[in-house]
């Protein structure tokens, strides 16, 4: 992540805080390395942290591309430039997520929400021209 991206988020971030609704990069962390443990067959927390970390970039993924959709629609420029024809999948967005995490200094990360780190990778991966 650029210097100039962080120094963003984090003027943001102070300034208005993070929505109460969204997902702190630290807490999805956490489940990520929760999800990994999960055994074919087996119900117990880690499944639950898999189907929850996946139903999550499952959701944010999806909104983000209706959200393009529907500025294509208004003629307005789109959120991320990725080609139609890319399936987005839930383990997409949560390996996108990860390594965008993985970008930001480890004290930073408390300041970031998962969405947020989603969106700037996207943005990253597929600029407009």
């Amino acid at each position: 992540m650029s210097n100039s991206v962080r120094f963003a988020c984090l003027l943001l971030a102070l300034a208005w805080g993070a929505p109460a609704n969204s997902f702190p990069l630290p807490k999805f962390l956490l489940l990520y390395e929760a999800a990994k443990k999960v055994q074919p067959g087996q119900i117990d927390a880690y499944t639950r942290a898999d189907d929850f970390i996946n139903t999550f970039a499952g959701a944010a993924i999806t909104s983000y591309m209706t959200a393009n959709a529907e500025l294509r629609e208004r003629k307005q420029p789109p959120l991320f430039c990725a080609p139609g024809s890319l399936p987005f999948l839930p383990k997409t967005a949560i390996e996108i997520i990860k390594n965008g995490a993985d970008k930001v200094l480890a004290e930073e990360q408390k300041l970031f929400t998962a969405e947020a780190v989603l969106l700037f990778e996207l943005q990253a991966m597929f600029p407009c021209e």
